[in-house]
């Protein structure tokens, strides 16, 4: 680690290289880097080191006071410092690393329990995800105390999911026998009440006191000019046939085309089987070579960025750039698909529904159907995953004009000269930093921390004499 030039003039750029080397062999690292004002700010010794935390404070419980003067050399003093504070803070032996923790990323984890809250061992949760360029269907199994774990995910932001419950041969479970639940205070699921008693005695007690007050005064409560009336019989035809909750879900009003499917319907392979030869104006067609479906709604304008028409699945938007976004869905779970074809239907979705628009909605129970038996279907999960925009650090742009400072009360005295939260170091272990000097910086405080390719933790910091 060097810096370009020996000494420096107010507010003139350095660039400070470093070249990362293991056992005098470049390697790759992933660092973080502070510059500082020794002058105005003093070593911090009171917070553990990327290192310090790794091989110490990550595996001691309670606090430890001045963490990184056990780890500055390897004398006997250190040493025995290092055992007494073992001996007194406890530690703990690590016999091994799980498969699953090596794979990174973000961890989805927590238990499937059945409807008396029990753990269903054997049980499979599978995880979709429908982004754009970061599509996936991923899976795993619960153990003999009903927790699974899902690693490895490379999730930027906060993204939706789409999880489902099937037991060990893969059938789904119906919604009231099994349920998720995640570990962690970062996530949204939306908590479980199907299974929370209704406090029926506080529910009466309740409405009694409500009778009670309606009785004692029925000048409020009551208008005296309401008649009322005998059995009235409404003779009507309905204005809009759709359901409810499917109106609910829906942007649109009427469908160009609808088909609607129920238990006696035939057995599809996947969403996109379900539309081929159903409508009239929507071609599905599918690549011989890649097996990925092409659907193609006519009638409507396409737009320039493709010819794949809008999908919504309970008013969800579903990316499907490649073809294959409706695969993971169970055509079993949909009882309704409407095609929107034309400009004054498919207008209300603006651009988006300028290649036609199909909606699919699953299967609900309403009170005026026969009730049939509860099958469990595909629920959202909003996780949350890594920063994908990094935190930028504010640095002067001065000027060759600009280089002396012109009146006092403008005087450079920045204590914080520059911060890098992710760096990394290319194959031969070469990065570059560029920052602006101070205007009364003597000594540089450069600290270095971070982990190398083959996972050595690194701590670095030099004082450099720079005016």
């Amino acid at each position: 680690m060097g810096l370009n030039k020996p000494r420096y003039q107010p507010r003139e750029q350095a660039i400070l290289s470093i070249n990362m080397s293991d056992e005098g062999l470049p390697t790759m690292a992933v660092l973080s880097a502070s510059i500082t004002d020794a002058g105005q700010v003093p070593d911090d010794t009171a917070s553990a080191t990327i290192q310090t935390h790794l091989l110490l404070t990550g595996e001691l419980s309670g606090r430890v006071e001045s963490p990184n003067v056990y780890l500055k050399d390897n004398s006997l003093e250190t040493r025995r410092a290092v055992d007494d504070l073992l001996l007194t803070q406890g530690w703990r032996r690590v016999s091994g690393t799980s498969s699953t923790e090596l794979l990174g990323g973000v961890s989805l984890m927590g238990k499937v329990l059945n409807a008396k809250n029990q753990p269903i061992s054997g049980a499979q949760v599978m995880v979709a995800s429908t982004v754009p360029e970061h599509s996936f269907v991923r899976s795993a199994g619960t153990n003999d105390r009903g927790r699974f774990r899902l690693a490895g995910l490379e999730i930027a932001d906060t993204v939706q999911l789409m999880t489902q419950l099937t037991d060990h041969q893969l059938k789904n479970f119906a919604d009231k026998d099994a349920h998720l639940v995640l570990d962690g205070p970062w996530t949204f699921w939306k908590p479980d009440t199907t299974n929370i008693p209704a406090n029926w005695t506080s529910l009466h007690a309740q409405l009694a006191a409500a009778r009670t007050r309606q009785e004692n005064d029925a000048d409020l409560y009551r208008d005296k000019t309401v008649k009322l009336l005998q059995t009235v019989t409404v003779r009507a035809r309905k204005l809009d046939e759709r359901p409810l909750d499917v109106q609910r879900s829906s942007l649109h009003g009427e469908a160009d085309a609808t088909l609607v499917f129920d238990e006696k319907s035939p057995r599809f392979a996947n969403l996109y089987e379900m539309m081929r030869g159903k409508v009239a104006g929507v071609s599905v067609t599918q690549d011989p070579l890649t097996q990925n479906y092409h659907v193609i709604v006519r009638g409507v304008g396409t737009l320039k960025s493709g010819t794949q028409p809008l999908y919504l699945v309970d008013g969800m938007t579903i990316q499907d750039n490649d073809g294959t976004a409706l695969l993971t869905f169970n055509p079993g779970d949909i009882e309704r698909i409407e095609v929107l074809k034309n400009g004054g239907t498919a207008g209300i979705y603006g651009v988006r529904g300028g290649n036609g628009v199909i909606a699919f909605y699953t299967k609900r129970f309403r009170p005026d159907q026969q009730k049939s038996p509860e099958k469990g279907g595909m629920k959202p999960l909003q996780l949350i995953g890594y920063a994908s925009v990094q935190r930028e650090f504010y640095m002067p742009k001065y000027t060759i004009e600009t280089q002396t400072p012109a009146v006092p009360d403008r005087i450079d005295r920045r204590d914080v000269l520059y911060w890098k939260p992710l760096i990394q170091t290319d194959s031969e272990g070469h990065s570059q930093l560029v920052f602006p000097m101070s205007d009364v910086v003597r000594t540089l405080r450069i600290t270095l921390q971070g982990i190398t390719e083959n996972g050595r933790p690194i701590v670095v910091t030099e004082l450099i004499r720079v005016q």
